[in-house]
């Protein structure tokens, strides 16, 4: 039975990646925004009011797809903006450097390549980090790991995106204060949407880059 629902998940985790699901999430979110401010503005685009039905849902799903492209790489830019100004203990070659220290004490018998790379620059263990990934990706005892790690991966940019999508929100909210002051309530809310995807983001992330050092050390180096 729970094998059953497993393969259902797992079927269902590759729709999604299929159709984009992490992008199509926050552009859903981020064209809405956009949507909903333009027309209590009272500002209409030319063009859209010219166009036929079909043409513009067609137009409207380009523009959901664009905007989670957008989103995706702005909340991923000023995450990573936001982490190196208020907290680089948590930026990737701090973590990255934190795994291989406790692969190197508790890794096995094998940690020889781990300890060459400690000491290395940020550039350096980011192509180590590639590599890694590439190395478990043509790994067949590692599949189900790939699998979890991708799922990880959609995740972290779902987060990513509509963390983004959240600080559009906060400046809309701020721009329709002028007209309706209702508006300052809704600043609290994305305020805090935001710090949530932030954080979820940031979980993600470094959870990948745990379980990638940790599944190379036990499959690869280690081979068990």
């Amino acid at each position: 039975m729970n094998e059953s629902i497993s393969k259902i998940i797992d079927k269902i985790s590759d729709a999604l990646n299929f159709f984009d699901f992490s992008f199509i999430v926050s552009g859903g979110l981020t064209f809405s925004i956009i949507y909903f401010t333009v027309d209590y503005l009272n500002i209409s685009p030319l063009f859209f009011n010219t166009i036929n039905t079909p043409l513009k849902i067609i137009t409207c799903i380009g523009a959901i797809y664009i905007c989670g492209l957008l989103s995706f790489a702005a909340g991923k830019n000023i995450r990573l903006a936001m982490l190196n100004l208020l907290n680089k203990e948590r930026c990737f070659a701090n973590i990255f450097i934190r795994t291989l220290k406790f692969i190197e004490k508790n890794g096995g018998n094998n940690s020889n390549e781990i300890n060459s790379f400690i000491n290395e620059e940020e550039c350096i263990l980011k192509l180590y980090y590639t590599s890694m990934w590439l190395k478990l990706r043509h790994c067949a005892d590692a599949e189900a790991t790939i699998k979890h790690l991708n799922r990880f991966w959609v995740m972290q940019a779902v987060f990513e995106g509509l963390y983004f999508s959240f600080i559009l929100a906060i400046i809309c909210c701020a721009i329709l204060m002028s007209v309706n002051q209702n508006f300052s309530y809704c600043i609290y809310i994305t305020l805090s949407g935001a710090f949530i995807c932030y954080k979820e983001a940031q979980r993600y992330a470094e959870t990948q880059i745990n379980e990638i050092v940790i599944a190379y050390n036990k499959f690869i180096l280690n081979g068990n």
